[in-house]
């Protein structure tokens, strides 16, 4: 339910970082097949993606990976 609240205006790409970075490769895999079988397809990736904040310095580091906050 945290990660709904988080996608939904209450949290930014680094509080998702935080939020899975105890998931294992298996849990983080099965994570992002629930959430693509969700998304409606005819929508645009931009509003697909609008909740994300590409300034954040989650957005920013190298690699992929989150920075703390």
């Amino acid at each position: 339910m945290r990660l709904v609240a988080i996608t939904h205006g209450d949290g930014d790409a680094g509080d998702v970082a935080q939020l899975t970075a105890r998931l294992d490769r298996q849990q983080l895999i099965g994570l992002a097949i629930s959430c693509a079988a969700m998304v409606d397809p005819a929508q645009p990736l931009s509003r697909l993606l609008a909740w994300m904040d590409p300034n954040s310095p989650a957005e920013q580091s190298a690699g992929g990976e989150a920075v703390p906050a």
